[in-house]
This record gives structure tokens, C-alpha cells and sequence, in this order.
């Protein structure tokens, strides 16, 4: 017990979830003091306190965004009167010959191939030496609370990525997930753009560029534009050859009632939105 009378507890196991902001971890528990043996081999969550003890790596002054998913932890702490846990140390569990990262890290560079709500798939061009089987592959990446993601510097969800983005992931993998901390993306079209702005010779094309520019930024119409409806999550989307077109939204259509169903639609986009103001069932 600690001295404010509370029942202690100690475990070992692997991190499914970390959120540093709430402070708060999941851990699948291995092994544990006898205080919690019913939670051997479950997932349990456990609070963080502000001053507990945080040991990650080669980090001198770690904080909990410097755990990953897939480490491997040894948690400390006591049972609150409520049943609830509350850590006072977490330490990261590092592997022997380790040079700052673990055995399980991986990391991917490639081109976004689709997305759900809670993961993306990548077409992997170059990899750590980890994962060196994985080039010329897809492979799904699932994403969790913690997991950061960025487009073109500006965080996103997941499902907000497009297709052929340039995206680069790092994360760790456990058993046969691959778990993603960090995700960041970049448009290729930005690329583009840029690379036809500094090749502009004169005021004319300069002139020229504004104007798409200014064209691209506005809402533009769109007629007739086929796929199927899928829903993931809280979300619609509107997927055409197993490729995300849009994601979509209506204030005067119920899309529920299309889902699994090739559809027409119109309505004006934004980016990868799409405000849906007609639908129409294929025949």
C-alpha cells in the first residue's frame, strides 16, 4: 500500500494507445502484481499523474509523446477507491544492442493508395531495413487517438489524406499490425504548382498562374459524378475503383440510406469535400 493507504500496483505489457494530452495509456498487460491479476491479458487504461516518472529511450526528459504503440512498458502506480489506475512511473522497456530505437520500428515512404477513419494504405517505395520486404507493396497502416497527422504541414484526419499524396509514416509494428505515430503527407499538385511558378518568364504567365490559382481556391460544380457510397465511421465516401473520391456531406440528404449503392451525385466540392445537393441510384 502507499502511505495514503491506496493498494499499489506493477505490470508489464505493450502499449495499444498513448494520448498525451489527456495523459492517459492503454497497455495489454502481460504480467502484473497480484492486485490486479483479473487484468492479466486484457487492455487497460491508466491514467498518467502530471509528476510521474517517465523513462522512453534515450530521452532525458521524456514526455509521453515520445512513447510509442507497440512498446514494451513497465507501469507502476496505485488503485484509486474507484478501481481506477493511476501510474506514477512508465518506462519504456529497451532493447538490448539499442541505439536509440527499437527492434520493431518501421518507416515507410510512398504514395497514399486509400484510407478509412482509423487507417491508410500506402503503395511503399523505400523503407527502413526493418521492412525492406515491403517495397513495391501495399500495406495498411492502422492509426489510433495519438497517432499525428499531417498534410502539406496542416493536421488532418486520417481519412482526409488523397490518393497519391506523397506520404511518409513512422510507427512500430505488433504482431502483423503496423501501427502508425506519425504520418505526414504532401500534394503532389502542390509540387507542381510550385515548379510552374518559378519557371514563369514573364509577367504574362505570371498573370496566367493567378488566375488558375484563384480558379483552383474556388468552389467548383460537379455533374454526374459516379461510385459507390461507403460509410466509415461518421463519414461518407464516395469510392470509385476502390479509390476515395471525395468525402461527402448534405444537409438535405440522408446518404444513409445509399450506402453499398452506385450512385450519381452533384453537389460542389472543396479540397476532397463534397456538399451533395442531388443523388440519383444507377441503373
Amino acid at each position: 500500500q502507499t502511505a495514503s493507504g491506496k493498494l499499489k500496483f506493477e505490470l508489464e505489457g505493450t502499449l495499444t494507445s498513448v494520448n498525451p494530452t489527456n495523459r492517459v495509456v492503454v497497455v495489454k498487460i502481460k504480467s502484473s502484481s497480484d492486485s490486479i491479476a483479473s487484468l492479466r491479458g486484457a487492455e487497460q487504461e491508466i491514467a498518467v499523474a502530471v509528476d510521474a516518472k517517465l523513462v522512453a529511450r534515450n530521452n532525458e526528459k521524456p514526455t509521453l509523446a515520445d512513447f510509442l504503440i507497440g512498446d514494451k512498458v513497465n507501469v507502476g502506480g496505485a488503485i484509486e477507491d474507484s478501481g481506477k489506475l493511476v501510474a506514477s512511473k512508465v518506462v519504456s522497456q529497451k532493447p538490448s544492442g539499442s541505439k536509440g530505437e527499437t527492434k520493431n520500428e518501421f518507416e515507410f515512404h510512398g504514395l497514399v493508395k486509400g484510407t478509412s477513419s482509423s487507417s491508410v494504405t500506402v503503395l511503399v517505395q523505400s523503407t527502413n531495413e526493418l521492412t525492406k520486404d515491403k517495397r513495391g507493396q501495399q500495406v495498411t497502416v492502422k492509426t489510433t487517438a495519438s497517432t499525428i497527422v499531417k498534410r502539406n504541414g496542416k493536421s488532418i484526419n486520417v481519412s482526409q489524406l488523397v490518393t497519391d499524396d506523397k506520404i511518409e509514416i513512422q510507427g512500430t509494428i505488433s504482431g502483423t499490425d503496423y501501427l502508425a505515430a506519425k504520418i505526414e503527407a504532401e500534394s503532389r499538385n502542390d509540387d507542381e504548382d510550385d515548379d510552374s511558378d518559378s519557371n514563369s518568364s514573364d509577367d504574362s504567365n505570371d498573370n496566367d498562374n493567378d488566375n488558375d490559382n484563384e480558379d483552383d481556391n474556388q468552389q467548383a460544380e460537379i455533374k454526374d459524378e459516379e461510385g459507390t457510397i461507403q460509410q466509415s465511421g461518421s463519414q461518407y465516401q464516395l469510392m470509385k475503383e476502390n479509390r476515395l473520391r471525395y468525402t461527402l456531406t448534405s444537409t438535405t440528404i440522408n446518404l444513409g440510406n445509399y450506402v453499398g449503392k452506385e450512385v450519381k451525385v452533384k453537389g460542389t466540392v472543396s479540397g476532397s469535400a463534397m456538399t451533395v445537393t442531388e443523388i440519383e441510384l444507377k441503373d
